[in-house]
């Protein structure tokens, strides 16, 4: 309420509209969400947190492309940004564009200066749907190097080995992952 108020007294004021945007994204009103971050961004064209916070709105409401689109903004805006870098992989990815993908998560893992594992895990994931499964082992062994113990990378490191037919390798993975999270059922 109070940000409509804001709204309502200052209506050209874009950190209102971007406060509104993101107290309707906490809230999963996606659509809403998505109208104040554009309104944001036509009032202050070069924001990339707006256009950030847009992206994740839209790939919510499934507009893969529009997200795809609005995190490029934000690179051309803040081209060190590799959490841009890495969503963008993500949408990528969802979209089959597994070379866009890997290329993306490569710059968010120079960007890091190689010291994130989610890029690593999610480069992973890419190189696995075109059945890559040794680079997709290595990167799945970097995140892991970089954080021990991670379920995520240790799931789809164990998606790899499986199909790569090192099925004792995968079990091991599997096993760590349940005793890491007992109630993950993907680990079953």
């Amino acid at each position: 309420k109070d940000f409509s108020e804001a709204i309502r007294l200052k209506p050209d004021s874009s950190p209102a509209h971007y406060a509104r945007g993101s107290a309707y994204l906490s809230k999963k009103s996606y659509d809403l969400a998505e109208k104040d971050f554009s309104e944001a961004i036509k009032l202050t064209p070069d924001d990339g947190i707006a256009f950030f916070s847009r992206a994740l709105a839209r790939e919510e409401l499934g507009d893969l492309d529009g997200a795809i689109a609005d995190y490029g903004e934000v690179i051309r805006i803040e081209p060190a940004n590799g959490d841009a870098y890495n969503n963008r992989g993500t949408v990528r990815h969802k979209k089959k564009d597994y070379a866009g993908a890997i290329a993306d998560f490569t710059d968010s893992i120079r960007l890091s200066d190689n010291k994130d594992p989610l890029p690593y895990v999610n480069r992973g994931r890419s190189h696995i749907e075109p059945k890559r499964d040794a680079e997709a082992l290595k990167d799945f062994d970097q995140a892991l190097a970089l954080k021990p113990g991670d379920s995520y990378a240790l799931f789809y490191r164990a998606m790899a080995n499986d199909d790569l037919g090192k099925v004792d390798a995968a079990i091991a993975d599997l096993t760590e992952v349940i005793r890491l999270e007992p109630d993950s059922g993907e680990a079953y």
